[in-house]
């Protein structure tokens, strides 16, 4: 066992929290549908290109379709496997 002090910590909270991740999508997906917006699971990032006004994304669904899509910006939080981070060159730190 160990102890981590965070009496060094300048927040009205000096503790640690930590929520599973199931946890945290939970709560994100919920905010997300209050503000009318559904979350896809097992669609991925095929490739994209960075257009004038952001960038134009090939989705790949998992019964085989795949789907152009135009976004002010994008994201690579799909892990140690994403197309997006990759692109960039971007190393995954753990």
């Amino acid at each position: 066992m160990g102890h981590v002090s965070m009496d060094s910590v300048k927040s009205p909270y000096p503790y640690g929290l930590m929520l599973p991740q199931s946890e945290t999508e939970r709560l994100l997906e919920e905010r997300l549908a209050g503000l009318g917006v559904t979350v896809e699971r097992r669609v991925e990032v095929l490739s994209y290109k960075t257009m004038d006004a952001g960038v134009e994304v090939t989705l790949g669904h998992p019964d085989g379709r795949k789907e152009v899509v135009a976004a002010e910006w994008l994201l690579g939080c799909d892990g140690a496997h994403s197309v997006v981070r990759h692109s960039l060159g971007v190393a995954v730190r753990g």
